[in-house]
């Protein structure tokens, strides 16, 4: 019932929609339709390449969400997070803690919220074609971009392992060897400064060059309250703050019409602090009955402001990463050669505070991360206009990861005493090191039986292994201290797959398209390593998906409107769930990874693109996800195996809607003034696999607005924008420790800014 009930919503939508476009019909139907690029009367046509290929978005049968550069830069975003729900059922955020730059997406139920590389991600992120091997840093910085996709549903065919959830592809701005400067200078409260610079520049008729470089500052928006004694350096008063450039460059090389290689490197350097967010501990919490009062939200807890937090703990979540690509295409007359080489390198030394009350810190982590991986992959690709379209080739990949963590209690239980200790003596430290590499083939054909119908049809087979060494050391007891013998830990484990996609679409219409299709996807088992201290060896298993996905893609009134609707039901097999146990050390808790039965996710999404007037536009996509555990029979919690089926999947929001309206108004000699609003909503969810009352968020929506002003010559334009502009204050995301304590992360309130932008020549 409640999937019919969301059937006729949608339907509902597309009937107003439809009968706004009435008035307008007669004059659409008179302006002829060419496919190209279109004028403020028609919605623009966006070509993606989620099947690998150059293709309109409304001519793939895939459930795809894309913008292009010039809506990027009228969204006035931040980083990848400010493109929460842009598509329905999907959702992106920040880490409330540890690698602050990290992306925690989930997309129709699935995703991935740790931070911990010996776990694979659910969704995967490319940067022009590169996946990153774990989502540290992968929250990147949106600038100088030619588009972004969003593809939902499982992937494994053209895109490989880890994609059960979806795709975020990111593609970087390219030189276009015509010389062009533009730059951008954003100001803001919570004393946000960001500045932007791209230039580009013809070296030859056949080599260009591209350089791009952007800086992000602010202050951040949690308020520390602690007061340092004297003569100790006091930590900042406010917290959650960022500081960060990055730089990109690249070069194109053209010597000939059938060849074409482009290298681009990246490097980013941030030096962020670390929040460590609210402490939110249940009064039976033992952090809460150690400080005398529980947290934030419970009776006899601090009132107040949930953004007030006392940290004494110097914090710093820093991040230096390195990236190199290589892309090079050749015809070979009937087909192009594709080659992709990739290498990211990157290094997390951090310093954080989990807990803090009353000035009180408990767990205090110093940790470094370092990181590497290398890819290649080698595609033949059909180039051709013929009936059978095809791609096929194989794809490399090794990677390594070195986590080194140091956990400063300043507690240590011997019952029936709890002794204070006036420096952190009991230090636990622990070093893991994970070494993987992966081998695929992997092909897909699509045939085109008649104009109007095309079969599709293709496969991936990969192998993985990953080998895992850990080195713990753990105190022994008072009054020394001394640590105990050190012991190692080592395994390896190799796993294979076969993942493949089969469909069909017809297009009843040339602006008309239907198509139904079956995919399935994989995620690689592997070992635990987030207990600290403690014997934690445990493997876990794969975790495979299936999906089956239908949808109608429609153009009317001469694209004066699009309207997609899909449908989907997947179920995850030997799900991976991450949950804390409890355990009697200093540590206090064992983070394991372990695999639960089944998961069952079924929705209707629906997207929406009009342009009703001259000059108006209006997108909607609305969503309804109804995702649950179909068996969660596991030992979670170290209460023993018991039936937890009842639980509610983690960030899964049965609605989500996003609306935004955009009026273009001509000034004639004088420029243009362009208003835009946007409002989105999502229904209740959990951020806890428990599903804790601290980390249950209700639904709420936000309202987001912006006022641009182009000059007549379109080089420099001036807007105010806003975010969250009700002050709307909700949850990203908390995080149990064991029986400890529970510490929640909120987002930034309010915000607003006045941005400049300005440019030269063909940017």
């Amino acid at each position: 019932m409640r999937l019919k009930a969301s059937l006729f919503a949608c339907s509902a939508i597309s009937g107003f929609l439809f009968a706004s476009m009435a008035d307008a019909q007669a004059v659409a139907m008179a302006t002829p339709s060419n496919g190209t690029a279109s004028s403020s009367e028609d919605v623009t046509e966006i070509i993606v390449t989620a099947r690998r290929r150059a293709e309109r978005s409304q001519d793939v049968p895939v459930a795809v969400t894309a913008v292009n550069s010039e809506q990027l830069e009228g969204l006035y975003i931040h980083d990848l997070a400010d493109l929460n729900q842009l598509a329905p059922n999907f959702q992106i955020k920040p880490a409330g803690a540890l690698f602050r730059n990290s992306a925690f997406v989930y997309a129709r139920g699935i995703g991935y919220s740790n931070v911990d590389a010996t776990l694979d991600p659910r969704i995967g992120i490319s940067v022009d074609g590169v996946f990153y091997d774990r989502n540290v840093g992968a929250l990147q910085n949106m600038f100088d971009l030619e588009g972004v996709e969003l593809l939902l549903g499982p992937q494994g065919t053209l895109y490989g392992k880890n994609t059960v959830g979806g795709v975020i592809t990111i593609t970087t701005a390219k030189p276009t060897g015509e010389f062009g400067v533009k730059g951008m200078v954003r100001y803001g409260n919570f004393g946000r400064i960001d500045a932007e610079l791209v230039a580009n520049v013809p070296i030859s008729p056949t080599l260009a060059f591209r350089a791009a470089f952007q800086h992000q500052q602010s202050d951040g928006y949690y308020k520390n309250t602690h007061v340092a004694p004297p003569g100790v350096t006091p930590v900042d008063k406010t917290l959650g703050g960022d500081d960060t450039q990055t730089f990109r460059g690249s070069l194109r090389w053209t010597p000939n019409d059938r060849l074409e290689a482009i290298l681009t490197g990246t490097y980013l350097k941030s030096r962020a602090d670390s929040v460590g967010g609210t402490n939110v501990s249940s009064p039976t919490d033992l952090a809460s009955f150690f400080v005398g009062h529980p947290g934030f939200g419970f009776p006899g807890g601090p009132t107040g402001d949930p953004l007030s937090v006392s940290r004494s703990w110097p914090s710093g979540d820093h991040l230096n990463l390195y990236g190199l690509t290589a892309h090079v295409r050749y015809d070979a007359g009937g087909f192009d050669v594709v080659s992709l080489t990739g290498y990211i390198k990157d290094e997390n030394p951090v310093n954080f505070s989990d807990f803090s009350n009353a000035g009180v810190n408990i767990f205090n982590t110093s940790s470094v991360t370092k990181h590497h991986q290398f890819s290649q992959e080698i595609r033949l690709e059909s180039s051709g206009s013929g009936p059978l379209q095809w791609q096929g080739g194989v794809y490399y990949d090794s990677a390594y990861y070195n986590y080194y963590i140091n956990l400063f209690p300043y507690f240590i239980i011997n019952p029936p005493v709890i002794a204070i200790l006036p420096d952190p003596i009991a230090v636990i430290s622990q070093n893991t090191v994970q070494r993987k590499r992966s081998i695929s083939g992997f092909g897909e054909l699509t045939y085109a039986v008649t104009d109007k119908l095309k079969i599709t049809a293709g496969g991936r087979l990969l192998w993985e292994q990953k080998r895992f060494v850990q080195d713990p050391q753990i105190p022994g007891t008072a009054p020394t201290h001394d640590f105990l013998p050190q012991f190692t830990l080592r395994d390896k484990n190799s796993w294979n797959s076969f993942t493949y996609r089969v469909g069909v679409d017809y297009h009843f219409t040339p602006d008309m398209m239907g198509y139904v299709s079956y995919a399935t996807g994989w995620v690689s088992g592997g070992f635990n390593s987030g207990a600290v201290g403690l014997l934690n060896f445990i493997p876990f298993e794969p975790q495979a998906s299936k999906s089956l996905e239908a949808g109608l893609k429609t153009s009317f009134f001469n694209r004066r409107l699009t309207a997609n609707l899909t449908a989907f039901w997947t179920l995850h097999d030997d799900i991976q769930v991450q949950s804390y146990i409890p355990a009697p050390t200093p540590a206090g808790n064992i983070n394991i990874i372990s695999n639960a039965p089944q998961q069952t996710a079924r929705g209707v999404e629906l997207q929406v693109t009009t342009v009703p007037m001259e000059h108006l536009r209006i997108d909607a996509a609305v969503g309804y996800l109804d995702t649950y555990y179909r068996k969660l029979t596991a030992d979670l919690f170290g209460r023993g195996v018991q039936d937890y089926s009842n639980l509610k999947p983690q960030f899964s929001p049965k609605y989500t809607v996003n609306l935004r309206a955009s009026y273009d108004i001509q000034l004639g000699n004088t420029g243009a003034l362009a208003p835009a609003a946007s409002y989105s909503y999502q229904s209740a969810f959990e951020t806890t696999l428990e599903n804790l009352p601290q980390g249950h968020s209700d639904g709420y929506g936000l309202v987001d607005a912006s006022l641009t002003y182009t000059a007549p010559n379109n080089r420099w334009t001036l807007a105010l924008w806003g975010r969250n502009l009700t002050d709307k204050l909700y949850l990203v995301g908390a995080q149990p420790v064991g029986g400890l304590f529970t510490t929640a992360y909120f987002a930034q309130p309010r915000s607003y800014g006045l941005e400049f932008r300005v440019k030269f020549g063909d940017p």
